[in-house]
């Protein structure tokens, strides 16, 4: 896999031991890239990668303290769904994503760097959550069709903060799916989850 530069369809690195991944030339995977549910992964190394097609899915990585390694990372075509316990995630090259964006962990994580990613509107669902053990922000858009036509440079969007009860339920909603699914049917399950932030 250390020669590996193109995945055209997706990648699932699913209840697996082992400890560290490492695709070090990887530069696109065209469809979504999932590691979810590897009690023993302590690092993940992607440094290369610039393009993810689909979802871009990091869930219930027990030893997982640190989401980094995807420094080149720009552009992520689903939803991102990072869940677990960690108290840094790290995606500085990030400028673009067309899903929603769920970023919910235990640690001490700083929200920061993504609510400033979401202000600047580079996160183009309809929903954006990112929850810590130190902080939370929740923001849902709805576009009306009448306003849809407008071309004011402000949209038509209306923003509405949530509380933490609130984007507490959508954690209720998404990580039961990711932490009980089978391997048969995981990347239907991951599709769901992904969908449900478009």
């Amino acid at each position: 896999m250390a020669s590996l530069q193109v995945i055209n369809a997706s990648l699932g690195l699913i209840n697996n031991e082992i400890e560290s991944i490492s695709f070090p030339d990887l530069t696109k995977v065209g469809g979504t890239l999932s590691i979810v549910g590897n009690d023993d992964l302590k690092s993940a190394n992607f440094s290369e990668l610039t393009t993810v097609g689909g979802g871009f899915v990091i869930a219930n990585n027990t030893k997982l303290d640190e989401i980094d390694g995807f420094d080149s990372l720009k552009s992520i075509g689903g939803a991102v769904v990072l869940t677990g316990d960690f108290d840094k995630a790290k995606l500085p090259a990030l400028t673009s994503v067309k899903g929603g964006f769920d970023v919910e962990s235990t640690g001490e994580l700083d929200c920061s760097d993504f609510d400033e990613l979401e202000k600047k509107g580079r996160i183009q669902g309809d929903k954006f959550v990112c929850k810590a053990a130190s902080s939370s922000t929740s923001i849902s858009q709805s576009v009306s069709e009448t306003d849809s036509d407008s071309s004011t440079e402000s949209g038509s969007a209306s923003e509405t903060a949530s509380s933490s009860s609130s984007s507490s339920s959508s954690k209720g909603a998404a990580a039961p799916a990711v932490g009980t699914m089978k391997a048969t049917s995981v990347f239907g399950s991951l599709a769901a989850i992904a969908l449900a932030f478009l």
